[in-house]
């Protein structure tokens, strides 16, 4: 029992230790600010809210406060006055002067346009009456020619009390009404241009998507953005108004009250508070020192309290440079220390141009990293706009991402308007409330388009799909849904926010209740509020939802993928797709091999099959029919080849023998008939009267030999006087004429030596002297026949004397 009480009391006292922060000690400590009811006693979070009109040095409004056991973190709080800022901003509206230079219409321009400033500022002012803008007024109009146009820039202010949204919904409507309405802001249709007047078209309008924020009423103040909007905040001690904007006190000095202009000097041996508050007693030279690593070299100046850190050779800063300059006039140093990196050679960056079309890329320093940047209607497969991609060796990363074209999708939006039915219970008059509305339907989907006309949404681009009304003690809420199919989903966005400003302001807007027939008698409705939820997206069957960074896109699939179920998915195997945003992939067919991530389809240039296929048309010389036929076809030519070069080489060396074959008989020796004994025809001839029936000449028919051997035994005295008949008959039965070529070789005898040289004589049929010389070869062996050599062509000649004088006797 003892023991129970014990661990009771534990529990209590641990209780009681965990749960000691007091939710009035907090109270105390905040500053335009107050608690929550759900902050009770012994509570271990809390929340707290700066009252109206009040924010916090970030912006926020609310603060967390959490009990560590013995206190709240944090435990202050304080809430600094927040006004609305003068905001001004600008659109630009480029007027043609047709085919005159717009430098000749600038002056008429000029006083025109000065003239017209206040149907500018009313036509304005309608355009946004029904919006919380406050006050507009145009400051400046800016005029400049280019060549046949001229661009005048209104300079607008909004001032007084107003919501930022309702000025910003406001810009888009003059933006989209002037480019939809040639009238608008155009009060002229012709303009006087030096001795002419020419018309003036309206080409473009573009309003500025920044607003510049003026805070000069309200004294050491800056814009600062807070949840409700940008408000105009005093600055926070630790910083002072420099210009229009609240900065941080430079190195070295502080401030400690709010809403100053400058900052005060910490004086040296000193240092400043992290938030640069307080100015205290300094450790910093050493500890950044202490940092030093084998790629980081760090310095400091004790004077002046500032360091630099430099990177070694092969390394840079993570931000490509080589060194950071950092103050240590403080508690630490200033900005925080910078890494360095190892880099090696950059990536190609023809992985960049070449790969991703419809792009443009940009790199840093050392080209360690690149950023690729789609082009405008462009987005990757993830809707981003632009990607990093980091070397890394030789490759970029991420992997390659294509830039594809996308569309703007379907949304349907919920527009919630309430009514109230005044003195009579909602659900009563529910029945009837209804019966109007679903007959009104029309006219609810016509007054959208109408308001929302001005903006470029017309009839075919919006539909009501469906409208639900509910009841709750004396209200009825309609939930209409709108699908929109046409212009961008800013513009829609705009549509909506207009109608839901202006539902109040405008009596008929979305209003054919008058009074409801309830169940428990007649009841008048009046309008109570309307807003609008976020709107859904949907895309057509060849694309699929991207939502990134708000922006909302329908991008197709990759080329290699195809969309099943609203997903993108590889193209099976086999198979491949080389354009974006199909339904199906494409057969791979046979011979033919998928590549470069199912993208295209190629034919097999050496594969295991191929090979096969060529190992079995091998015959069993080791060799294929089509190399065989090579081979052999190759083999010829160069045979033909030879025996034509061997054949132009014997012609050319016998021609320089016949050229060189009389060289011994005098240059004037002739035969009896004038013809040189020098010449081929006389050779012929001399044959002819030799030998008629074998030379085939039939000039003398009577004069013929049966054969060699009575040739040899009446006409020659011995077997060298043989011999030389036959080589005359050999020489001339191979055609030594200018034209013909020899054709046969002689056989080749040993042991042939030269002779010399005797004249023979041979009666000639007509009696004329024929003389031939021989070379006397060597007296043969009884043995061995006698033969002939290439020697006994090479040293003989015929040349037939001139004819003897005549006997007188």
């Amino acid at each position: 029992m003892r023991n129970c009480v014990v661990f009771l009391l534990c529990l209590v006292t641990v209780k009681t230790e965990v749960y000691a922060c007091d939710d009035e000690e907090l109270s105390r400590h905040l500053y335009n600010a107050t608690l929550q009811e759900n902050c009770y006693q012994n509570a271990t979070s809390c929340q707290s809210t700066c009252t109206s009109g009040h924010v916090l040095e970030n912006g926020s409004q609310t603060t967390i406060h959490v009990c560590n056991g013995t206190s709240w973190i944090p435990n202050t709080v304080t809430c600094l006055p927040a006004r609305t800022p003068v905001m001004t901003t600008n659109f630009t509206i480029v007027y043609v002067t047709e085919d005159q230079p717009a430098g000749n219409c600038l002056y008429s321009f000029n006083v025109r346009m000065w003239e017209s400033i206040s149907s500018f500022r009313n036509a304005i002012r309608s355009t946004c009456g029904e919006l919380e803008t406050g006050s507009i007024s145009i400051e400046n109009l800016e005029l400049s020619p280019l060549a046949f146009q001229v661009n005048v820039v209104f300079h607008v202010k909004f001032s007084g009390e107003g919501t930022e949204t309702s000025r910003d919904i406001c810009m888009d409507m003059i933006e989209i009404i002037s480019n939809g309405n040639q009238n608008y802001l155009k009060p002229f249709s012709v303009i006087s241009c030096g001795a002419s007047h020419i018309a003036v078209t309206k080409k473009q309008t573009t309003r500025s998507a920044v607003f510049e924020y003026n805070c000069t009423e309200m004294f050491g103040s800056q814009p600062l953005a807070s949840s409700g909007g940008v408000r105009c905040v005093h600055c926070f001690p630790g910083n002072y108004l420099n210009s229009t904007r609240c900065k941080p006190c430079i190195q070295g000095t502080y401030q400690a009250v709010l809403g100053q202009l400058t900052c005060d000097v910490c004086p040296t041996g000193k240092h400043v508070t992290g938030d640069r508050t307080k100015c205290l007693d300094s450790v910093c030279v050493s500890t950044f020192l202490s940092q030093k690593t084998q790629n980081i070299d760090l310095t400091c100046t004790s004077e002046n309290q500032m360091c630099m850190s430099t990177c070694l050779g092969g390394y840079i800063q993570d931000d490509g440079g080589l060194s950071t300059v950092y103050n240590c006039s403080g508690e630490g140093w200033f900005p925080p220390l910078k890494s360095c990196i190892s880099y090696t050679i950059p990536c190609g960056l023809d992985q960049l141009s070449s790969a991703i079309p419809n792009s443009k890329y940009t790199c840093a320093a050392h080209n360690q990293t690149c950023t690729v940047e789609c082009s405008s209607g462009y987005v990757t497969g993830e809707g981003e706009v632009s990607v990093e991609y980091r070397c890394e060796g030789d490759v970029l990363t991420p992997n390659r991402k294509l830039c594809l074209e996308y569309d703007i999708p379907f949304t349907t939006s919920a527009l919630y308007t309430t009514y109230s039915t005044v003195d009579q219970v909602a659900l009563s008059c529910l029945q009837d409330f209804r019966e109007i509305t679903e007959r009104n339907k029309d006219l609810f989907q016509k007054t959208i388009t109408d308001y929302c006309g001005d903006l470029g949404i017309n009839a075919g681009g919006v539909k009501i799909e469906n409208i639900t009304s509910v009841s709750l003690a004396f209200q009825i809420t309609n939930t209409i849904l709108i699908t929109f199919y046409e212009e961008s989903v800013d513009v829609r966005e705009v549509c909506l926010d207009y109608i839901t400003l202006i539902f109040l302001n405008v009596p008929s807007l979305l209003m054919p209740y008058f009074r409801l027939n309830c169940t428990s008698g007649l009841s008048d409705v009046t309008k109570v509020s309307a807003s609008h939820g976020s709107p859904s997206y949907s895309c057509n069957n060849r694309s699929y939802l991207v939502n990134r960074s708000s922006q909302v896109y329908c991008v197709p699939c990759a080329p290699g993928m195809y969309m099943v179920s609203s997903q993108c998915v590889p193209c099976p195997e086999g198979h491949y797709q080389p354009l974006p945003g199909q339904l199906t992939c494409e057969p791979c067919t046979e011979n033919r091999t998928v590549v470069e991530s199912g993208t295209n389809c190629t034919e097999i240039v050496d594969d295991e099959n191929d090979f096969n296929l060529r190992k079995s048309q091998v015959g069993p010389t080791g060799l294929t029919e089509t190399e065989i036929i090579v081979i052999a076809a190759v083999s010829v030519c160069v045979v033909f080849f030879l025996v034509v070069i061997a054949t132009v080489y014997y012609c050319k060396k016998s021609k320089a023998k016949r050229r060189t074959s009389h060289a011994d008989v005098p240059g004037d020796a002739k035969s009896g008939d004038g013809v040189s004994v020098k010449s081929d025809e006389y050779l012929r001839g001399s044959h002819e009267e030799l030998i008629p029936g074998k030379s085939g000449s039939t000039n003398d028919p009577k004069w013929t030999y049966r054969d060699e051997k009575i040739i040899e035994k009446s006409t020659f005295a011995s077997t060298n006087e043989a011999k030389a008949l036959d080589v005359l008959n050999t020489i001339i039965d191979i055609n030594i004429d200018n034209e013909e070529c020899i054709t046969a070789q002689p056989p080749v005898c040993e042991n042939v030596r030269e002779g010399k040289w005797r004249p023979l004589h041979v009666r000639h049929k007509n009696e004329s002297n024929v003389a031939v010389v021989i070379n006397k070869a060597k007296e043969t062996e009884p043995d061995k026949a006698p033969c002939r050599t290439l020697s006994d062509y090479d040293n003989f000649q015929i040349y037939v004397p001139e004819p003897e004088p005549s006997d007188p006797d």
